[in-house]
């Protein structure tokens, strides 16, 4: 059998040029899957927070902006009976009562009061501060690690002045 012949010369394949091409490849290849490992990590880090961002938000203005149902939740002794938490009064603030009861509740029985929230395996912190940021109350377990918590701030009134309500959730 004859060699292949281009252009008058004759190719020939080195063991050193094969290894260097071998190691060339892998090194590539070993990159290529890094990257994408990679990638894949961040997206579902990414999906994670944003489905804690969208649980806070709803919670939040779920509480602030519905008295609740029933609307007398507060009075009831079986917290069976109530099929939503909100803290609204009927002058778009927040109730004293509901306020207590839902600190009470927190104190009492904190995995089914976020149940209640739709937070499901979710961990919750709620808290109400003054325009000078004195905490007037909070309901929840602070979170220990804040690169995993999701934030969000809302206005309302509480005794007639103005506070500021903070609810972070964050995973378990």
């Amino acid at each position: 059998m004859n060699p292949i012949q281009i252009g008058g010369k004759k190719g020939q394949l080195y063991a050193s040029d094969a290894l260097l091409s071998l190691v060339v490849f892998a090194f590539a290849l070993a990159l290529i899957a890094g990257i994408n490992y990679q990638l894949v990590a961040q997206s579902d880090s990414t999906n994670q927070t944003d489905v804690q961002d969208a649980a806070a938000i709803r919670t939040i203005t779920t509480l602030l902006s519905s008295p609740g149902e029933p609307v007398y939740w507060e009075t009831l002794t079986d917290r069976n009976a109530v099929k939503s938490v909100g803290l609204a009064n009927h002058h778009a603030g927040i109730s004293i009562e509901k306020w207590n009861a839902f600190v009470d509740w927190n104190a009492d029985d904190y995995t089914s009061l976020k149940q209640w929230m739709g937070l499901g395996t979710s961990n919750f912190y709620l808290s109400m501060a003054d325009i000078n940021r004195t905490v007037l109350g909070y309901a929840g377990i602070q979170p220990t690690d804040v690169n995993s918590v999701s934030v969000v701030v809302f206005p309302s009134v509480y005794q007639q002045k103005p506070v500021v309500v903070q609810m972070q959730v964050y995973p378990t």
